[in-house]
């Protein structure tokens, strides 16, 4: 029985050491990233159908010939949030 003690408090501490490093992790990456939208050039309000508007974020510096594109919708259902909350890593 006293064996099975040791190994459930040493499973907890390794459990609890990873723990905190991966929280430590991710609060460091949210700290230490940028946010995509405030690098590159941003096109507000282009209209591209007659009362619907769209805004374009570009990089400033070309990396790749191809380069994927991202489409973000924001689904707040035009009751809540903003396209603009995106910008809060």
């Amino acid at each position: 029985m006293k064996r099975y003690k040791i190994k459930f408090k040493r499973l907890f501490i390794v459990l609890t050491i990873l723990v905190i490093a991966v929280i430590a992790s991710m609060a460091s990456f949210l700290f230490t990233v940028d946010a995509p939208i405030i690098h590159g050039n941003v096109f507000h309000q282009v209209e591209y159908k007659d009362g619907l508007n769209l805004d374009i974020y570009s990089p400033t510096i070309k990396k790749y010939d191809k380069t994927p594109v991202i489409l973000f919708f924001h689904g707040g259902a035009w009751i809540t949030g903003t396209k603009e909350s995106i910008n809060f890593n």
